[in-house]
């Protein structure tokens, strides 16, 4: 399958998904903004670094190339969050503000909406907590012409972000985009094995 078609099904297909924390808070025909909220025991430096490790965390179903271990993030003004492998390369967003630990403002229209000349601005912001922790909030603005009816497209791309964004907050809080979280781990009557659980 040609990756745009294997993307654009992915994404589809992840309709159906469960979310937590989110909301479409604002949405119209020419527009909506997605919301996204983490509370996580991690400091706001282990927090941004983690997000920019993005080969580590993404889904590669969410990629053109199939494999995250080709997409790469360069966190300055003008950097890319880019995807490169032997038969093509993709520019996904455009590092538009860094502020490390505090804030990360990209620009551009993710996977199937780049080929529909939208805009699109998505924000990480980092704000430290008293107990040490980090509220890790992300937003995705994306704004074109009405005949696309965004309202119709915004609950996919909040379904798909969303994937990400609990991937990103499993990856921050253990290392491992795939493990559960505290709050999503099954009761256990016998301690965790801390070593099993990189750092």
């Amino acid at each position: 399958m040609l990756p745009a078609l294997r993307y654009a099904t992915m994404a589809l297909g992840l309709a159906t998904a469960q979310q937590a924390c989110s909301e479409v808070s604002q949405v119209a025909d020419d527009a909506f903004e997605i919301r996204h909220h983490a509370a996580v025991s991690k400091d706001a430096a282990a927090a941004f670094a983690a997000t920019t490790a993005v080969a580590r965390w993404w889904h590669p179903d969410h990629t053109w190339s199939g494999d995250a271990t080709h997409l790469s993030l360069d966190a300055r003004a003008g950097g890319c969050f880019c995807e490169s492998w032997e038969d093509g390369s993709v520019e996904h967003l455009r590092v538009l503000y860094v502020q490390p630990d505090r804030l990360l403002r990209l620009g551009g229209a993710l996977g199937p909406l780049q080929g529909m000349n939208l805009l699109g601005t998505m924000a990480f912001r980092y704000s430290e907590r008293e107990d040490g922790g980090t509220d890790v909030d992300v937003s995705y603005r994306v704004s074109g012409d009405s005949l696309h009816r965004l309202r119709d497209l915004a609950p996919v791309v909040d379904q798909i972000l969303g994937l990400q964004f609990a991937r990103l907050h499993r990856f921050i809080e253990s290392g491992r985009p795939d493990a559960p979280t505290n709050a999503e781990a099954p009761a256990s009557p016998e301690p965790a094995d801390a070593a099993a659980v990189d750092s």
